[in-house]
C-alpha cells in the first residue's frame, strides 16, 4: 500500500490519498485503518472506482482538497453543537413501522462542516444511509420519541452552544399500538393518528439560550405562506 501524503506538518491538517487495488479497498483491516485515520482527523480521499479498478484521484482534486483543507475556518473552535439527522420510524404493531426515505445526507454534510471548523459535534442519528463522521459523537436512534429524549437530555446534561435539527422526525403516530403481530389475512386495517411531540418545541424549553436552527419543508404554497408556517 503506498500512500501520497499531501500535507506532513504535525502543525497542519493532513490529507492522504491511498493507491491501491480496488480489492484491498474491500479488505476489513484496510477498512479500520482508514477509519482510524478519520478518527484522528486525517482526511482520506478515497479513489474513483472504474470497470472494477481503483484510480487515484487526479492533480486537480488532490490539490483543490489540500486548498480546501488549508484555507478552511477554524471559527467554531470550541463550540458544541447538537445535530439531528436523519428518519425516525413509527411503530404501528410489534414488527411494523411507518417511516420516510430520509438518506440523512444533509445532517452528515452539516456536521462534517462542523468538524472541520473545530467544534465539538454530537449527532442524534436515525436509520439512515450515509455514513456518519467517524470523529463525531454518534448517538443512534430509532423512534421519534428516542430522538427527542436523547436531544433533550443532551441539552440538559451539557452546554450546547447550538442545535441544528435538520432530522426529518415523522410528526404522526398511531394512537394505540399494540404489541403484537397484525395478522396479515383480516383483510382490513384501520389505522387512528396522533400528533408526536414537535422536537424543536422541546429544545426551546430544555434550553432558552442555545442558538437554535430548523427545518421545514413544505409543497406548493406561496413564499408567504411558508413563513407563516416556519
Amino acid at each position: 500500500m503506498t500512500l501520497l501524503t499531501t500535507a506532513i506538518s504535525a502543525s497542519i491538517p493532513k490529507i492522504i490519498a491511498p493507491a491501491m487495488h480496488a480489492g484491498m479497498y474491500k479488505h476489513p483491516i484496510v477498512n479500520e485503518n482508514i477509519r482510524k485515520l478519520q478518527g484522528i482527523g486525517v482526511e482520506v480521499l478515497m479513489p474513483r472506482f472504474e470497470e472494477g479498478k481503483a484510480k487515484i484521484l487526479g492533480t486537480e482534486e488532490i490539490v483543490a482538497a489540500v486548498v480546501k483543507k488549508l484555507t478552511k475556518p477554524q471559527d467554531l473552535r470550541g463550540k458544541r453543537i447538537l445535530i439531528t439527522a436523519g428518519p425516525t420510524r413509527v411503530y404501528i404493531d410489534a414488527f411494523r413501522y411507518i417511516t420516510n426515505p430520509s438518506s440523512g445526507k444533509m445532517g452528515v454534510a452539516i456536521a462534517e462542516d462542523a468538524l472541520e471548523r473545530r467544534a465539538e459535534v454530537t449527532l442524534v442519528y436515525g436509520p439512515a444511509t450515509a455514513l456518519p463522521p467517524p470523529n463525531a459523537n454518534v448517538i443512534k436512534i430509532e423512534t421519534t420519541e428516542e430522538m427527542l429524549n436523547t436531544v433533550v437530555d443532551e441539552l440538559k446534561t451539557k452546554k450546547y452552544d447550538a442545535a441544528i435539527l435538520s432530522a426529518a422526525a415523522s410528526d404522526w403516530g398511531p394512537a394505540d399500538r399494540k404489541m403484537e403481530k397484525t395478522p396479515s389475512i383480516q383483510g382490513e386495517w384501520t389505522l387512528k393518528p396522533k400528533v408526536l411531540p414537535k422536537i424543536i418545541a422541546e429544545v426551546k424549553n430544555a434550553d432558552h439560550k442555545v442558538f437554535l436552527v430548523g427545518f421545514k419543508a413544505e409543497y406548493n404554497i406561496n413564499e408567504e405562506e411558508l413563513i407563516d408556517r416556519s
